[in-house]
């Protein structure tokens, strides 16, 4: 069950960042620009970290 989470939270994230990009790429106002590429960042630090916990889970 633990890992089925992990890997749900991991898909979760990756749509995320995906659409946060897509959403930056195509507006034309500066401000959501910003505001997607600080949504998307976020989406990658929260992808890698559940990433390092799964394989410290698997190795341990």
């Amino acid at each position: 069950m633990f890992y089925v989470l992990l890997a749900f939270i991991m898909v979760l994230a990756l749509a995320v960042f995906v659409g946060a990009i897509y959403g930056a790429k195509h507006t034309h106002i500066a401000f959501l620009k910003v505001l997607a590429h600080a949504v998307a960042l976020v989406a990658l630090v929260v992808l890698v970290v559940f990433i390092g916990i799964t394989i410290g889970a698997v190795l341990s």
